[in-house]
Order: C-alpha cells, then sequence, then structure tokens
C-alpha cells in the first residue's frame, strides 16, 4: 500500500467516525477499516482519537456558519440588491473564471456583515494571513478569519457570541479560497 492509498484508508476511517456521530451508528463495513488499519502497521487507536479531535473541532464550528457551495453561473441574481451593470459585472468578471461561491447559513460573520442567505464568492487557493477565507475540514466547508501559526490555524468568527477555534496541523485543513465579494439577499 503506498503513502497515498493509507491517507486515503485513514481519510475513511474519519468520515466513517463522522457519519457514526451524525446517524448514531457505525459503517457496517467498519471493522473490516479498522483491520486493514492494523495490516498496514497503522495504528488504530490514534487514528480514531484524531477523527474524534477533528470531529470534536468541528461540531464547534458547526451552526456558527457552515456553507453550502453553488455554482456561481446558477445564482439568481435577480433576488440580491444589485443594480443591473453589476450584476451583467459579477457575470463577466466572476463566471469561468478561479472563483468558488457558497450560501452562507449561520451566524458567526455577521459582526461584519455576512448573514445567512448571503452569498459568498471567493477567489480560489488565494490566502493572505488574518483574511477571511473560506476553509474546508473533512467535508464541511467554513467561512472565518484565518490566522496562520506555526502548529497550525486560529479560525476567528466575527459574532461575540462564539469563540475562535484553534485547528491544529495534525487535522487536516484545507482553505478553499479567500472572499473577495458578499451578494446580500433582498428581504422580502
Amino acid at each position: 500500500m503506498n503513502e497515498e492509498d493509507k491517507r486515503n484508508l485513514i481519510k475513511d476511517v474519519e468520515k466513517s467516525i463522522a457519519w457514526a456521530h451524525r446517524t448514531g451508528s457505525l459503517p457496517k463495513n467498519f471493522s473490516k477499516k479498522i483491520e486493514k488499519l492494523n495490516e498496514y502497521g497503522l495504528a488504530p487507536d490514534k487514528i480514531i482519537n484524531q477523527a474524534f479531535l477533528k470531529l470534536e473541532t468541528l461540531s464547534t464550528l458547526d451552526y456558527a456558519c457552515i456553507l453550502h457551495q453553488i455554482k456561481l453561473e446558477d445564482i439568481d441574481l435577480s433576488s440580491y440588491d444589485l443594480s443591473t451593470p453589476q450584476k451583467q459585472a459579477i457575470r463577466e468578471y466572476f463566471v469561468g473564471k478561479d472563483y468558488i461561491s457558497f450560501t452562507v447559513v449561520g451566524d458567526s460573520m455577521k459582526e461584519i456583515g455576512i448573514e445567512p442567505g448571503d452569498i459568498v464568492i471567493a477567489k480560489s487557493a488565494d490566502f493572505e494571513n488574518n483574511s477571511i477565507c473560506i476553509v474546508k475540514i473533512l467535508d464541511d466547508c467554513f467561512i472565518k478569519r484565518v490566522e496562520k501559526l506555526d502548529d497550525g490555524y486560529l479560525l476567528h468568527s466575527e459574532n461575540r457570541n462564539y469563540s475562535s477555534v484553534f485547528v491544529s496541523n495534525e487535522i487536516e485543513l484545507e482553505i478553499l479560497g479567500r472572499v473577495v465579494y458578499v451578494l446580500k439577499k433582498i428581504e422580502n
């Protein structure tokens, strides 16, 4: 088994533990995954403990500001507070380029004006320390102010009701992009 196969097996075990946390039961093939870990000389206890650490980090972030990815070309701009030239500029500037978009769920960034129902547009694979970014941990995406530290990342909410969350380098965190634009929904 090569290194990539090992990483994929570990990710699969982590996803199984996250699944068990959400559903209350382990997948049927979980014991086979543990056997494979042992077979390849990987310590199941250590991997399971790391998975629970990741899960704890995710549960701290969950409900604060999880994001749902959407395609820029699928956004109905008619319900957003934009002039016709702004709508046209968004289509020309962002669609088909290195940008990703997400719908915001949760209020952890409300003090800087990013609220539930807003759409954030981020420049892919772009990061500046202490910038507002879309981060991915396991399969969940979040929007946070990201501070890079020597031993990991500090994810800051922009809402006094939420604490900052430290994510160690042991937890796989991917910065999907730096937020460059926020579309506000018009209230009905």
